[in-house]
């Protein structure tokens, strides 16, 4: 793919890979993440980006859900709703 490619020779990850002891530097090979199943990974990226700890459903119910489940629900969830609800994220200090 050349997404993945193109991520691959930038300079700075080149510069990693001719010095590997530039990775305790930046804690870890960054290019790494991207092997395996491509897809796979951008599905995870993305159940991430809204996550929050808890959810408000619009029936009232607020759900906790605790493990990687949280993510996947969570997203699931939104791709559910109308296209004209109004989705809100409020940010709760106790």
């Amino acid at each position: 793919m050349q997404a993945v490619e193109d991520y691959r020779t930038q300079p700075a990850l080149v510069a990693l890979a001719d010095l590997p002891e530039l990775e305790d530097l930046v804690g870890g090979d960054p290019a790494a993440r991207l092997v395996g199943d491509l897809g796979a990974h951008m599905r995870e990226a993305a159940d991430q980006v809204l996550t929050t700890p808890a959810l408000l459903t619009l029936d009232g119910h607020w759900l906790a859900i605790a493990g990687p489940e949280r993510c996947r629900y969570f997203n699931e969830y939104l791709d559910a709703l109308t296209p004209d609800t109004i989705v809100v994220r409020v940010l709760y200090h106790g």
